[in-house]
């Protein structure tokens, strides 16, 4: 009597049992997983034997051996690790799967899980579009959202019921409270008093004043903006760029072109033995500069930045290292 009761109950259709909003959020048995799943599971291992050793011909009798076995394995399916384990000891429940067979089962069963807040949304939905309970033309559609894997699958079924767009949060505040800008506009530009935003901070919520400042007021202002990331570095060590500065930017820095890391030969410079220079007719493309050195074994090495190729132009001032052995 109780397995007849257990067979008529889970035969009884979605909408008579329970609401569409308890549909969403209750855990979807196995057997309807199984069932749905069984095609993937085909068609991952077509000729799958029967626990008697022989091949089912018949597509029904086959379909209802794997939906039973995919069925009982799926409980054993905590995560991927457990496939091996499964597989090996407990094949009284897997037989006819296969190895490959369980490790698809585990992964459709994943991603399902990976989905739960999706299908939710989808039902829920569904369920205040449909006045809260379904019927027997949504079941089928009810089960198929219930046992999809596909997000993409999910998003279309949620693109009828999906609301309609507010907009930006800007144009949203602009409509609930169209006074707001008009007053932060007269404040930004000097036409108010100092004291004038503390009525408006009575007036209109904190967090409204405060994106209207930022996004549309601050925003376009670059002094203010570098002065507030400024005051950020200084106070609290947080950097979104670096501060312009003839160090570091670009159009500050002088037209020095060089060749990074060539060697040049020196040579003692004439009625010196204390100073070297650049050897060859070229000197005067390189630099002019000397430099009190003892050892004329040695080569110098421009570690500046190559801007184009051809013969470097440096500037007397242009610090050179004297670093590497002469080869010769």
């Amino acid at each position: 009597m109780k397995a007849a009761s257990h067979t008529a109950t889970s035969r009884t259709p979605l909408y008579a049992t329970s609401s569409m909003h308890d549909i969403a959020t209750a855990t979807v048995e196995p057997t309807l997983l199984a069932q749905a799943w069984t095609p993937q599971l085909l068609q991952a291992e077509s000729g799958t034997p029967t626990p008697s050793g022989s091949t089912l011909d018949d597509s029904t009798a086959l379909r209802v051996v794997i939906a039973r076995a995919a069925a009982r394995t799926l409980p054993l399916l905590t995560d991927a690790s457990a496939v091996p384990f499964v597989c090996r000891y407990r094949v009284d429940l897997v037989n006819p799967l296969t190895t490959r067979q369980v490790h698809l089962l585990q992964t459709l069963s994943s991603r399902h899980a990976s989905l739960q807040s999706v299908r939710a949304k989808v039902l829920r939905a569904a369920a205040v579009a449909l006045d809260g309970k379904g019927n027997a033309e949504n079941e089928a559609w009810i089960s198929k959202v219930q046992t999809s894997t596909s997000k993409a699958e999910l998003d279309d079924w949620y693109a009828p019921y999906k609301p309609p767009s507010k907009g930006s949060v800007l144009d949203r505040i602009q409509n609930d409270h169209p006074d707001l800008i008009p007053q932060l506009d007269a404040f930004w530009h000097g036409d108010q008093d100092s004291s004038s935003i503390h009525r408006i901070l009575k007036q209109h919520p904190k967090d409204a004043v405060l994106h209207v400042l930022s996004t549309k007021l601050i925003a376009n202002e670059p002094s203010v903006v570098e002065t507030v990331q400024n005051e950020l570095w200084k106070h609290a060590k947080i950097r979104t760029k670096p501060p312009a500065s003839p160090s570091n930017d670009p159009r500050g820095r002088p037209k020095v072109r060089c060749i990074p890391r060539l060697y040049y030969p020196i040579v003692p410079v004439t009625g010196s033995s204390r100073y070297w220079q650049f050897a060859g007719e070229s000197n005067k493309n390189y630099c002019n500069c000397r430099t009190k050195w003892t050892d004329p074994k040695l080569k110098p090495v421009c570690d500046t930045p190559c801007g184009a190729d051809g013969p470097a132009t440096v500037t007397p001032s242009q610090p050179i290292s004297w670093t590497r052995p002469c080869t010769k």
